[in-house]
């Protein structure tokens, strides 16, 4: 529950363009990458299976940015979302960053951007 509120602004803020990706044709779902301490406060998986099943952190919180995105904004597979096949990713696509590499910087400093736009405590 801690990052939702985070990953529900991320969908919304425009430059996201969160219907545009509802409404492909082909399979295609929101990544959610999480870094910092909340990610190993709560037990996401970064490393080996980070996309696999098992990891209830990593499931529950893609699971219900999903749920969101259907009953909250209208994303119903088969109306606007309009994937043919669909897909894993429609399920669930959240894992953490690893972040154990001590010469490899974050995601959010090589992007320039604070990791607090979205603060999560």
């Amino acid at each position: 529950m801690p990052l939702l509120p985070a990953a529900v602004a991320a969908a919304l803020d425009p430059i996201f363009i969160m219907q545009g990706l509802l409404c492909a044709t082909r399979v295609a779902g929101p990544v959610i990458v999480i870094n910092g301490p909340i990610a190993r406060r709560i037990g996401m998986n970064w490393g080996s299976n980070a996309l696999g099943q098992g990891n209830r952190a990593n499931a529950t919180t893609g699971r219900a940015l999903q749920l969101i995105i259907r009953n909250v904004g209208g994303g119903v597979p088969g109306q606007l979302g309009r994937a043919t096949l669909g897909g894993p990713g429609n399920y669930t696509f959240c894992f953490a960053e690893d972040e154990t590499d001590a010469e490899r910087e974050p995601i959010a400093a090589r992007r320039k951007t604070s990791p607090s736009r979205w603060p999560i405590r």
